[in-house]
């Protein structure tokens, strides 16, 4: 099974809420994998998205710790931090919500490492990237730097690439982000899937407490009520609107073909 890298060029950008819509996608249409985070944990030692699915993520963290580097005096370090990820991107199945502090470091890991080599070689499971923005003004620099990044096959073999517009922050029709995309990623076909803005009452409180796309999705109108402390009323509009919200996402996710070789 192949492996999906959902990230950003910055926070906020929607993707730990892409990683789930994928995952759970992957779910519905039958296939069996395995989220992980490369992004910041706190004191819990969790991830947003590890505090969201406890006991079912795999947490990388954002690298190794100069203090730690120094201690054991080993320079490479910061390159064996990251063949963690590297093992189990050749197992392929999984999910990694890829934080934006953490992209450049596992570029530069790759690059070292020979990664493209390796996979090549031992006939590895193919690797696909999904790349969030907003509609914001630096939205077509930042994302451009993320294509020109991981378009490069030798540092590593990337299969399919999806550029995901999160409809959250307002419409991407006045940016004409594809023509300076598709310019960046020269010969490779860059896919575009819209993210419609999730107007489900729930969100903002799915948010603040942590909860999950997942957990949500299998609230009743009176569990969700006495879960958020809300009415009846907002509760069942909100679930009926995060169902609708869902799978119309799932059917754009499946149609431009995100789950096919899962």
């Amino acid at each position: 099974m192949r492996s999906i890298l959902c990230a950003a060029h910055a926070g906020g950008q929607g993707k730990t809420t892409l990683s789930q819509l994928v995952y759970l996608g992957l779910q519905r249409s039958g296939a069996n994998y395995k989220l992980a985070s490369a992004d910041f944990v706190d004191e819990s030692g969790r991830s947003k998205i590890g505090k969201m699915y406890p006991q079912r993520v795999t947490e990388f963290g954002v690298g190794a710790e100069l203090s730690i580097a120094k201690k054991a005096n080993d320079m490479n370090a910061s390159l064996k931090y990251w063949d963690r990820l590297g093992r189990s991107l050749l197992e392929g199945g999984m999910v990694v919500d890829l934080g934006a502090n953490v992209v450049t470091q596992v570029i530069e890991w790759a690059r070292a490492r020979r990664v493209s080599q390796i996979f090549q070689s031992r006939k590895a499971p193919p690797v696909d990237v999904m790349l969030v923005c907003r509609a914001e003004k630096h939205a077509i620099d930042d994302i451009s730097d993320l294509v020109r990044t991981f378009n490069d096959q030798d540092v590593m073999p990337i299969s399919r690439m999806y550029i995901v517009l999160n409809e959250a922050g307002g419409s991407f029709t006045s940016l004409k982000i594809s023509q300076e995309l598709n310019k960046i990623a020269e010969n490779r076909t860059l896919h575009y899937i819209k993210l419609p803005r999730c107007t489900s009452e729930l969100w903002h409180l799915m948010e603040l407490n942590f909860v999950s796309l997942e957990e949500a999705l299998n609230l009743s109108e009176d569990e969700a009520a006495e879960k958020f402390g809300i009415d009846i009323w907002e509760a069942t509009s909100g679930v009926a609107d995060l169902r609708i919200w869902f799978d119309r996402v799932y059917t754009t996710l499946k149609e431009e073909g995100v789950f096919e070789g899962a």
